[in-house]
């Protein structure tokens, strides 16, 4: 039987009954349990049952005397530990003490006793034992711990020598526990990399841990990379726990991530050479085209050939819009798209948008207004040019999607603090509107509310993808409010310092 809880097991051990309810009734206590023994077999016998905390025994016996009792105790592996307390009539000379401690025990007591005495000894050892006990099973808890580990754990003094290992080490590195226990740290690395100041012992022995990474290699010669936690156990035996985690796999999928990198980077750069190049060469036709439709507009054309030449310019238009659109899509989504912000004119952006877009909006018999609130602060630090991309879609696709009515674009303050000011856009109009359930959608990439409209109106549903993006150049936000037959409002935050 176990002690358990607080409970301490007592085992007295007297041949003479008087002497047992004697002993008993002046050490009783709340939680002690006293067990009585009469012979020193008697003793053995229960020890092999009951986890003891104390045993007070009387030398003198029949029989097994108490050294003799003593001394099969002090053979037992699981018992030597135990403290005994002899008990003696005899005038303790010298070499009966020195017997006594010899065999074993901790302290004696002579008959008759002093209780006030006897009851302070058994009280100071029933504390030790409960340390000790206490300091065993926080011993083995460690050990299971220490054992059961998924990372490999090393014990080492500062000279490298290995004093322990846990079995995770020994599977890790392939060698027996015989063969670990005693080598040097050092065989454990290659080498081209046997360095203690490298791996961080002067840290170690100076702040008391230290973390890094290095190699090791095995039994069979495999390098393997890991992380190492070391950290000083003893400062005066010198003994260094040493916790390595193989981070190889981990190491194998950080370059592999850092080549495919490379390789996005440089398929990048490529893409964005093709790109430069490829707009050089449509470009260069196109506005060769557009120069000769201009020309040939100047000249002498009968009304038929006239509206041929009025439909030919607004296909160019709509091809050069639709690269336009391609090729600010591709700059955007490469990332390549920077902000380039300086002192603007808030007033002066709007109303170039405006006028850039007021022959658009007529052509369609469109009215096309703007305005700003009022006390808006004109002189800013942004990219207008940004905005003005910004603008020119929304504005652009406001007037593509509606036949009748107006569309107004406005702008008024959101938000200031000391250094900037979020300023609030928005682009309204009365056209065909966007349903609930696609108002979301419609900032992707190559969608558009309803695919019928791409044969109707045209375009590659790119424009509000961009504008998602430009928009997140300023720190501003995105977002759409549509009636499907009522028209449609686009609104976007931008943020632009105060001068």
């Amino acid at each position: 039987m176990k002690n358990t809880g607080n409970t301490c097991n007592i085992l007295i051990v007297d041949d003479i009954q008087e002497n047992l309810s004697a002993l008993e009734r002046q050490l009783r206590k709340p939680g002690r349990k006293f067990l009585r023994a009469c012979s020193g077999p008697e003793a053995l016998e229960i020890l092999k049952n009951h986890d003891i905390s104390l045993i007070i025994m009387d030398i003198k016996m029949p029989g097994m005397d108490g050294w003799e009792t003593a001394g099969h105790i002090k053979k037992d592996k699981n018992l030597e530990d135990i403290p005994i307390l002899f008990i003696t009539a005899e005038y303790i000379a010298n070499e009966f003490i020195q017997c006594g401690f010899k065999i074993g025990a901790v302290d004696y007591i002579t008959k008759p006793f002093e209780p006030f005495l006897l009851k302070c000894k058994v009280d100071v050892f029933l504390r030790l034992s409960m340390q000790q006990k206490a300091i065993e099973e926080s011993r083995k808890r460690y050990q299971a711990l220490f054992e059961q580990s998924n990372d490999s754990i090393i014990v080492h003094d500062t000279k490298g020598t290995i004093v322990e290992v846990n079995s995770r080490t020994l599977e890790f590195m392939g060698y027996d526990r015989e063969e670990m226990c005693g080598m040097n740290i050092l065989m454990l690395k290659p080498e081209w990399a046997r360095s203690f100041v490298d791996d961080g012992l002067p840290r170690v022995l100076e702040s008391g841990s230290s973390r890094f990474e290095t190699i090791v290699m095995n039994k069979n010669g495999t390098i393997i990379e890991v992380e190492i936690s070391a950290s000083l156990l003893d400062r005066e035996k010198g003994y260094i726990q040493a916790i390595a985690r193989d981070i190889t796999e981990r190491k194998h999928v950080e370059k592999a991530l850092l080549r495919a990198k490379e390789i996005a980077e440089e398929a990048n750069k490529d893409k964005s050479q093709f790109l430069t190049n490829i707009n050089h060469e449509i470009r260069t036709p196109m506005n060769g085209i557009v120069g000769v439709l201009g020309l040939l507009a100047d000249t002498d054309l009968n009304e038929e050939q006239r509206e041929y030449l009025g439909l030919l310019q607004e296909s160019t238009q709509s091809m050069l819009k639709l690269i336009n659109d391609l090729f600010r899509f591709a700059k955007v989504d490469s990332g390549n798209m920077l902000s380039l912000k300086t002192t603007m004119s808030l007033t002066q952006v709007l109303k170039t948008c405006h006028d850039n877009l007021l022959h658009q909006a007529e052509k369609k018999g469109l009215e096309l207004l703007w305005g700003a609130a009022p006390k808006l602060p004109d002189r800013l630090f942004g990219d207008p040019e940004i905005i003005r991309q910004i603008i020119f879609i929304l504005v652009g696709n406001a007037v593509k999607f509606t036949e009748k009515g107006r569309i107004i674009f406005h702008v008024k303050e959101k938000d200031r603090d000391k250094n900037s000011v979020l300023l609030h856009f928005y682009v309204k109009d009365s056209g065909v509107g966007i349903p609930e359930d696609k108002l979301d959608a419609i900032f992707n990439k190559f969608v558009q509310a309803d695919g019928s409209n791409t044969r109707k109106f045209g375009g590659l549903g790119l424009g509000l993808s961009i504008c998602r993006q430009l928009v997140k150049l300023t720190d501003g936000n995105l977002w759409a409010e549509s009636e499907e037959g009522k028209g449609s409002t686009f609104h976007f935050t931008a943020r632009f310092g105060l001068e």
